[in-house]
């Protein structure tokens, strides 16, 4: 089966419920059925195909969260295209990169981002399309086409025989460790076992109306809970891409009777700050999902105070190693608070001592290595990298961690220099890279501080070049001109040289006692 099967039995009389449920909710402002959602998938493959997309080509969508993203994902991967996620966070070099990188054809943006697309005014070989109000490139000549030529007249049918298992469905670009980021390809095998894996762990039923509050390029907000829903017939609903707000959130929950939905951490902090409120308002949330860091003890037991019923999941993973790999259960709150749980449905984990997987014995620790059917197939052109991180089916994570005795995984550490700020990954290797570049900097090293609200905030020391001067100001515009805004450094400290190894290694421990407690002194 391809993913195309969520929508491509809609009509059969065994198919349940019925074509006029509502499928996919935007807050409580619009919605889709599944019927009209099958009719709206099959006029944008039409149209598509009459812009000359085919199997294979690359469909690049810098797009808010809106239900057309829904129906532009699924109508180039029935048509057995590629949907590139972007980051629309990302700056215009940025950006320019991934798309030149994945060799989009098609590009589909909002408005918004149109200042960051100047690079295309000289690729007439990529066409560009408006997700909605037409717009024209800035310093160019070129004008985005109008939306509606996305739609053809007449609705395409879907192909007889599904896609292949192991079909490129998306590309999604996750930081580098080394300087450039890599494009994480997921299949359609990999998207249909992950939904299904989560249907196995937490019962995804026709009732189940789960909402997620995250930005769709990201799979915590669009492969979590929203597509196993959807191949469950339930009710998927999300908030909007920009402006979190814990009142509107609750609210839409409420209005929208959602039965699951996945908050990060820092958002749950403040849906208990609501307080009494909240019990009546989400009376029938049952399932609350999280992750990316740790939630405070007197947040968990808030939570539990105000909404007994509920069951908090932490879960830990990554884009290639097939989202989430491993899940907490209630006790594990009590009984292991430092762990993040137990192997997913279909999964497996072990900590290795080597490069080709050599497990460990409980509690000792190792590289995290995790495999099963939602694994990423590898990266985009990337056959060396593939190699490296991808072993008989395993994914090496990167991370350090141990199994404890009762079967959970610990992490310990990070061995690739991960920070986690915001819900968002980011690798110093990367920002280095792009401001090293820098004419007044000689050396740079940039690590993860504690951060009270997003768990780390990013930090760059700074050796200046003799005879230069850079302010914190004239730095930090440099770096957003390059950088998307989560990696622009929150705090800049100007040194005369850098703690380095023998062998010329930055010895960045060093630097992380240094300033662990910076966010003190500002």
């Amino acid at each position: 089966m391809d993913l195309t099967h969520i929508i491509r039995t809609i009509g059969d009389p065994l198919a349940t419920p019925c074509a006029d449920k509502v499928a996919i909710a935007f807050e409580d402002r619009d919605e889709v059925t599944y019927g009209q959602l099958r009719v709206d998938v099959q006029e944008r493959m039409s149209g598509l195909a009459a812009q000359g997309v085919q199997a294979g080509d690359r469909v690049a969508l810098l797009l808010y969260n809106s239900i057309d993203y829904w129906r532009l994902y699924f109508a180039i991967t029935a048509l057995g295209a590629i949907a590139v996620k972007l980051n629309w966070r990302l700056s215009a070099e940025e950006l320019e990169y991934a798309i030149t990188d994945s060799g989009s054809t098609v590009v589909i943006a909002n408005a918004e981002f149109a200042d960051r697309l100047t690079f295309l005014g000289d690729q007439p070989d990529v066409a560009v399309f408006s997700a909605e109000t037409e717009f024209t490139i800035p310093g160019t000549e070129r004008s985005a086409h109008d939306r509606d030529e996305l739609i053809g007249a007449e609705p395409m049918e879907f192909r007889s025989a599904p896609w292949p298992d192991d079909t490129p469905a998306a590309i999604m670009y996750t930081s580098g460790t080394t300087g450039r980021p890599k494009g994480a390809v997921w299949s359609h095998g990999n998207a249909l076992s992950y939904a299904a894996m989560q249907v196995m762990e937490w019962g995804f039923t026709p009732d189940t109306v789960s909402l997620t509050s995250g930005p769709f390029y990201h799979v915590g907000a669009f492969e979590n809970l929203l597509l196993p829903t959807l191949l469950r017939r339930g009710t998927a609903v999300f908030m909007q891409s920009t402006g979190f707000s814990v009142e509107r959130c609750a609210r839409v929950m409420g209005t929208r009777s959602a039965t699951r939905a996945l908050l990060y951490p820092f958002m749950i902090n403040e849906l208990v700050t609501l307080g009494d409120s909240i019990s009546d308002t989400l009376a029938h949330l049952r399932l609350l999902v999280t992750g990316g860091s740790a939630i405070a003890p007197s947040t968990v037991r808030e939570l539990r105070r105000l909404l007994p019923d509920v069951a908090l999941i932490q879960t830990y993973g990554l884009t290639e190693g097939g989202a989430i790999s491993a899940v907490s259960e209630p006790l594990d709150a009590v009984e292991e608070p430092e762990s993040t749980g137990r192997a997913l449905a279909l999964t497996e984990i072990r900590c290795c001592v080597d490069d080709i997987g050599t497990p460990l014995p409980p509690g000792e620790i190792g590289e995290v290595w995790v495999r099963s059917p939602s694994v990423s197939i590898g990266y985009w052109e990337r056959p060396a990298e593939t190699a490296d991180t991808f072993v008989d089916g395993w994914c090496r994570t990167g991370d350090l961690g141990r199994i404890t005795p009762r079967g959970r995984v610990q992490i310990t550490g990070r061995k690739k220099d991960m920070i986690r700020t915001g819900g968002e990954n980011v690798y110093p290797a990367e920002i280095e890279m792009v401001l090293s570049d820098h004419p007044a900097i000689s050396d740079i090293a940039v690590i993860g501080v504690p951060d009270q609200r997003f768990e780390e905030a990013v930090c760059a020391v700074v050796v200046i070049k003799s005879g230069h001067e850079l302010t914190e100001d004239e730095f930090r515009t440099y770096a957003r001109s390059r950088l998307a805004g989560f990696k622009v450094p929150k705090y800049v400290r100007v040194v005369t040289d850098l703690p380095r190894t023998a062998s010329g290694k930055v010895q960045k421990f060093h630097l992380r006692d240094a300033y662990r407690d910076i966010a003190g002194t500002e």
